[in-house]
């Protein structure tokens, strides 16, 4: 089962990325689930959010990604039709995302569904889904030695 929708962008800087945390209050209000920058860089031809051919066949390097994770798309249309994201958000970004890049500087958006497996140690949302097909016994043994591991690890955050 598919629990969530994720929106990966790739960005390239006109300046320094900064971590973004002042807009937290918008993400929750809309349902926001999940949110990473990571510092990376590399070429990517340049693609579309929902297209399946690249835009262009000419490389474009990026130095940063953004990824959002929203129960359904309407979050993200939502969060980005409000007020403030055109006022504060959109302005802030113009200072550090080169706006000239292919896209407004989402030079390649891949929009796809997450299956969650591993949340965050004490803050783990997930709910994966079972998709063992061995034997039975194995997963018993095995599920066993987890849930022992599981044990060690509320110990150790107990300390």
């Amino acid at each position: 089962m598919l629990a969530a929708s994720a929106a990966t962008l790739f960005i390239p800087a006109a300046s320094a990325t900064p971590v973004v945390l002042y807009n937290l209050p918008l993400w929750l209000k809309f349902g926001i689930t999940g949110y990473s920058q990571i510092q990376a860089f590399g070429q990517i031809l340049p693609q579309n959010a929902g297209e399946d051919n690249p835009a262009s066949t000419e490389l474009t390097s990026f130095d940063g990604i953004a990824s959002f994770i929203y129960p359904n798309d309407s979050v993200l249309m939502d969060m980005l039709a409000h007020p403030y994201y055109p006022a504060v958000v959109a302005n802030d970004e113009a200072k550090f995302i080169d706006k000239k890049a292919h896209n407004g500087g989402q030079v390649a958006v891949f929009v796809s569904k997450v299956a969650p497996v591993v949340g965050y140690r004490g803050n783990d949302n997930a709910v994966a889904v079972d998709v063992w097909a061995g034997e039975e016994a194995t997963k018993k043994k095995y599920q066993a030695l987890f849930d022992e591991y599981n044990k060690q690890l509320n110990w150790m955050g107990s300390q």
